[in-house]
């Protein structure tokens, strides 16, 4: 292993889609930083097709498939911490493709703020096909974050999960900060159940960014850390699209409630069905597509904060 490592990128993957994950390999081959300063690691979280099969990994000296059979997108993050060298390591979706400076620009980045923990920048949705016009308002859902926000750093956590917190697509963390939480969810403290093959459920992103604040580094958004994220036609179908808006949702006030920092006060099993229907002539989910998107994430906050012990 070359001394001059200096970045880690790890690509947890389970059941990828050839096309896409080629796109991704193809993203890092063009990097600017040289092949010498970073290594990449494929985590196979149990795939059951054959794609990784016709991955070619003679092209980087420092590239290798490891798999964590342990199904879920926190386990493969976490084995491919523990098998990561660098300082810096860089979490990449399998269908992502990197800006040519993204690594070169991400190590400038943490050289220059010292306590930064994580990074993250725009993630620009390439469509298979385009979405209507009001799908803008659930890019979230499906981690694109397109716009061109000022560069903003904070440490802050008295005023609630920050707005700028980096998302998973591409996420950069300092070996330290990824310590961390490494050992937080080890210990068993998560009450985190993050996307298990086709399970929704979500929350990892979040739970690594209150880690990281908790810890006392910083969290920042960087305009100029930027990639593509390839979307498939199947997640823009609104079925998915309901699951994935009731799972985030829910999982949301779970990640909230168990860091203290949840704005909203629990609610009783009793009360869960007359408040969701409430909800359902509130959001008038029969209206269109973007009502029936938004009142199954309603159902799922309401779910979740029937979930939460009161105090």
């Amino acid at each position: 292993m070359s001394q001059n490592l200096k970045i880690s990128v790890v690509i947890p993957t389970y059941n990828p889609g050839l096309f896409n994950l080629q796109q991704t390999i193809n993203g890092l081959k063009n990097q600017q930083l040289p092949l010498d300063a970073w290594e990449l690691i494929i985590v196979d979280n149990a795939s059951v097709n054959t794609t990784l099969q016709s991955i070619d990994t003679g092209w980087h000296p420092n590239f290798k498939i490891v798999k964590e059979n342990k199904q879920g997108l926190t386990f493969a993050r976490l084995k491919g911490y523990e098998e990561s060298k660098a300082e810096l390591i860089i979490l990449v979706d399998d269908d992502n493709i990197l800006d040519p400076d993204y690594l070169s620009v991400a190590l400038d980045l943490f050289n220059e703020y010292p306590k930064l923990g994580v990074a993250g920048g725009k993630s620009i949705g390439v469509f298979e096909s385009q979405p209507d016009e009001w799908f803008g308002q659930f890019y979230s859902l499906i981690a694109v974050r397109p716009d061109d926000h000022p560069q903003a750093i904070t440490s802050d956590l008295q005023k609630g999960y920050p707005g700028i917190a980096p998302i998973g697509a591409g996420m950069v963390l300092r070996r330290k900060c990824f310590e961390q939480y490494y050992n937080y969810i080890k210990s068993n403290n998560s009450v985190i159940k993050d996307r298990t093959g086709t399970s929704l459920s979500s929350g990892g992103d979040n739970e690594i960014n209150i880690v990281a604040l908790k810890s006392g580094f910083e969290v920042g958004y960087f305009p100029q850390l930027s990639l593509q994220h390839l979307i498939n036609n199947d997640r823009l179908a609104v079925p998915y699209l309901k699951r994935l808006s009731y799972s985030s949702n829910r999982s949301w006030v779970t990640v909230l409630n168990a860091h203290d920092i949840c704005p909203w006060q629990p609610i009783s099993n009793l009360s869960l069905l007359p408040r969701q229907l409430k909800a359902f002539f509130t959001y008038k989910p029969w209206k269109n597509t973007a009502s029936a998107i938004t009142y199954s994430g309603v159902c799922g906050m309401l779910k979740g904060l029937s979930e939460l012990k009161k105090a």
